[in-house]
């Protein structure tokens, strides 16, 4: 078989997964349209808590609607995100700073004015609101009138629902990653200065492969000024390496291990990932040991299987990290963490609210709830 055969072959097994993995999170993944906006934050309004964001891979900024409920975010194109259906409050002022290279977005003058684009809009807009419950608005509501939010004059016009993703701009949790994610915090600092913003308590969270950007970005940065107010990292779904991910993929598993390699350098091939690059796992040791890192893994994720996610956590815990947290759901599928049973949701609500209060962060009260004892079931050095 030659190459350009080869190459073919493993793009149609990577089609192939990218939509069985979507059937299967339609027909086993469901959210079950749980939400706590009943309950309201407990904020240090002297050192207020931010979270910056960076998201998986083939997303936008918009996944992170699905993380702050019905308060929602203000997006760097200035619309209001929100999970009005299903939205879970697991982070406060989320913040993406940027809109990385990856992600083009199209202009909303483009998608008003041609008909084929209204139509393909609306369609978009149905399966955002049914599989993920996110809606996007112009108007920014009353409850972010009188504070800071931050928008990006380039992105100002641009919509964070409709966009189109560059492969060959992916990283991968690599080099580019951690340019972008330091250039999120230049912007997230700038943001601070101009609005007098003093000592901001930040968490860092990142999902999928955000969540390995983030983590191979504070290992590499931590000693930066510009991560000095980092107080906890929230990793979900997080892989230790990419090759790993193809191995333990509930699909690639089963393949042979011939087919396996072919789909990992073809991967590399169409994105910018690179073999001998860093992975989480080479950088495991350099994270630093002040900072909190909670990770976030499922039984059922079948993208980033848990025995990936472990491997990293433990490889963490390993160098004698004092605050390393290993949370395993039951039930949860990649793309829908905290949404898919009430039990999943509580034990991550639970968790990382008890977390959020222990280590001094804005926090809901009703699920922080959990004693320093309760907390030890998932700290991998008091086990």
């Amino acid at each position: 078989m030659n190459n350009t055969k080869k190459l073919l072959l493993a793009c149609g097994i990577l089609l192939m997964l990218f939509f069985i993995t979507l059937v299967v999170n339609k027909l086993f993944f469901t959210p079950h349209r749980y939400t706590t906006d009943q309950f309201s934050w407990t904020q240090n309004q002297t050192h207020p808590t931010y979270t910056v964001y960076f998201q998986g891979v083939l997303g936008s900024q918009a996944v992170g609607a699905r993380y702050t409920g019905n308060r929602g975010f203000i997006a760097t194109t200035g619309e209001w995100l929100s999970a009005p259906k299903n939205g879970v409050d697991i982070v406060y002022n989320l913040f993406p700073a940027t809109i990385i290279s990856e992600v083009q977005p199209f202009e909303h003058e483009q998608l008003d004015k041609n008909v084929f684009t209204q139509s393909a809009r609306k369609a978009v807009d149905e399966i955002y609101n049914q599989l993920f419950g996110i809606v996007a608005l112009r108007e920014i509501p009353d409850h972010f009138v009188n504070q800071p939010y931050y928008t990006n004059n380039d992105d100002l016009g641009k919509s964070a629902l409709f966009y189109t993703i560059s492969l060959d701009k992916i990283s991968g949790a690599q080099e580019k990653d951690i340019k972008r994610h330091k250039t999120k915090m230049m912007v997230f600092d700038k943001f601070c200065t101009t609005h007098k913003i003093n000592k901001p308590r930040v968490v860092l969270f990142g999902d999928s492969r955000g969540a390995a950007a983030t983590l191979v970005s504070i290992a590499t940065n931590h000693n930066d000024p510009l991560y000095k107010n980092v107080k906890l990292v929230l990793l979900e779904g997080c892989f230790d390496d990419v090759k790993n991910v193809v191995k333990n993929h509930f699909i690639g598993k089963n393949l042979p291990t011939k087919i396996q390699e072919l789909i990992y350098k073809t991967g590399t091939e169409i994105t910018q990932h690179d073999e001998n690059g860093p992975t989480p796992l080479t950088l495991a040791d350099k994270f630093p040991h002040h900072i909190p890192v909670i990770f976030m893994t499922s039984k059922k994720d079948e993208i980033v299987s848990s025995e990936c996610t472990k491997n990293l956590a433990n490889a963490v815990a390993q160098t004698s990290h004092p605050h390393v947290y290993l949370i395993e759901l039951e039930r949860a599928g990649h793309k829908n963490y905290p949404f898919n049973n009430k039990q999943d949701t509580l034990t991550y609500l639970n968790a990382v609210h008890s977390l959020y209060k222990k280590f001094g962060l804005a926090h809901i009260k009703q699920h922080a709830q959990l004693t320093n004892e309760e907390l030890k079931k998932y700290h991998l050095n008091h086990r």
